[in-house]
């Protein structure tokens, strides 16, 4: 497998990974509202202190608004992870568009590479042999290994 065969499977790694992430993101944001919400609740009525400063000391509503700010920083941490995972996606997608792959190659790869299908169920789905296919693949990789050499070294079309 070749470096740029990696790259290319890595956007269903990533699209796994989304997954995840959104999954991550809705439970931790329904706790996170779970734990605002118990804060509005009203309390029973605690033995109440205060400081030197005359600041009310509660212990409960100390620790509800620590553990929120717990989920807010992983609400936090968990949209930060799904935007990078997104953008890794987004710039594997405009590698491919813009490595000027012809229609076969480019419906190859979107077959094969980005919808995960095997060799032979992306070959049929372009209409052609699998050999046919495999020069479709060769030609289009060496497109995008050239775009990608030319992207990392800073260099444009």
């Amino acid at each position: 497998m070749t470096d740029v065969e990696r790259y290319l499977y890595g956007y269903r790694d990533l699209e796994r990974k989304k997954k995840i992430l959104e999954n991550d993101l809705r439970d931790a944001t329904e706790e996170y509202k779970e734990q605002q919400e118990s804060l509005l609740a009203p309390a029973k009525p605690a033995e109440v202190k205060t400081s030197k400063t005359n600041k009310i000391i509660d212990p409960v509503q100390d620790a509800v608004i620590k553990i929120v700010d717990v989920y807010r920083k992983r609400v936090d941490r968990i949209s930060r992870e799904l935007a990078r995972v997104t953008g890794e996606q987004d710039l594997i997608l405009e590698t491919i568009k813009s490595a000027g792959l012809t229609v076969m190659e480019e419906s190859y790869i979107q077959c094969r590479y980005i919808k995960g299908m095997s060799a032979w169920a992306a070959a049929k789905r372009i209409g052609y042999s699998e050999r046919w296919a495999q020069r479709y693949k060769n030609s289009a990789l060496s497109n995008i290994s050239q775009k990608r050499g030319r992207l990392y070294s800073g260099k444009s079309r």
